[in-house]
């Protein structure tokens, strides 16, 4: 129901088309048969133009998890009634539609952010952070597989990987936070990336390697090559949160050898994250290499 505003106590309902799906234990589409119409695929919009709709589906011979509101087919705000975690998280590792495989990703993130953030928050500052957030339960294994599920998907696309595996900013965890404090919640940031890169490193590194290109490569602008360099600076961004020394000096000189500002500030930005010396030798050879680059000095001073 819209709700009412100046001018205009009394709103009637709009037409809001809702594109679903249903899931089986295995992550799969399941097919589709809805009463009155019979058989609609495995995917399917409904007319919700009342303030109460009701649809039924029949032959749903196993408990199926809905995938609603596919393709982000209305703008509007959705809250699922009995969406559990499991929910979630089988929606993030297999769901054929991209935007609630995302927005799958997404809750569990912020989920789990601010709870490690009002475990951390309560608990005594003299404990260490790590030990804060692992009593609170750390990083689920089964969020450890689904970003697992994701990363190892070979039919998706570059691009959307790098986009799934990221979380959400501080300024969106910020925001859902009373009188934040902005320093713990980038800590408890970097406390998933850690456990995520500790537990998948081998992962991580594969997909690096697997979308690298040699040293000296021409820069190339089309789909391909920018999901390519998506894909790795994200997985060096999630390991580069481990501050180990042999990663630090990948990343000094993957931001050395760069060919491209899109590789060279992603180096720059995970190095700046740490406190280790590739941090300064990089923001050294930034302002040597700015110039007289106004664009290129302001992003390296946002850094």
């Amino acid at each position: 129901v819209t709700p009412p505003t100046n001018g205009q106590p009394d709103k009637l309902p709009v037409l809001i088309p809702l594109k679903v799906g249903l899931l089986g234990p295995d992550g799969q589409d399941l097919p589709l048969h809805l009463e009155g119409k019979g058989s609609v695929g495995s995917s399917t919009v409904l007319r919700c133009d009342a303030e109460h709709n009701s649809f039924t589906f029949t032959d749903v011979e196993v408990e199926p998890v809905p995938s609603l509101l596919r393709g982000f087919s209305a703008p509007v705000k959705l809250q699922v009634t009995g969406q559990s975690d499991d929910h979630l998280r089988l929606m993030f590792a297999h769901d054929s539609d991209p935007f609630n495989r995302w927005e799958a990703g997404q809750r569990l993130y912020m989920k789990l952010l601010l709870q490690l953030y009002q475990a951390a928050a309560g608990a005594a500052a003299s404990v260490p952070l790590a030990e804060r957030c692992a009593a609170a339960g750390g990083v689920p294994g089964e969020l450890v597989a689904a970003f697992k599920a994701v990363l190892e998907d070979a039919e998706l696309d570059g691009s959307f990987k790098a986009m799934a595996m990221r979380l959400p900013s501080m300024a969106e965890i910020v925001d859902r936070i009373d009188e934040a404090d902005p320093v713990l919640v980038w800590q408890v940031r970097q406390y998933v990336y850690q456990q995520l890169a500790q537990q998948l490193r081998p992962e991580l590194e594969g997909a690096i390697k697997a979308n690298d290109v040699p040293p000296g490569t021409p820069y190339e602008f089309n789909a391909q090559q920018c999901a390519r360099r998506h894909l790795r600076n994200m997985s060096a961004s999630v390991l580069g949160s481990l501050e180990a020394p042999d990663v630090q000096e990948q990343l000094l000189r993957r931001f050395r050898e760069a060919t491209n500002m899109t590789d060279r500030m992603a180096a720059l930005t995970v190095l700046c994250d740490t406190d280790t010396p590739g941090r300064e030798q990089a923001l050294q050879a930034g302002v040597c290499s700015a110039g007289c680059m106004c664009a290129v000095a302001a992003f390296w001073l946002g850094v």
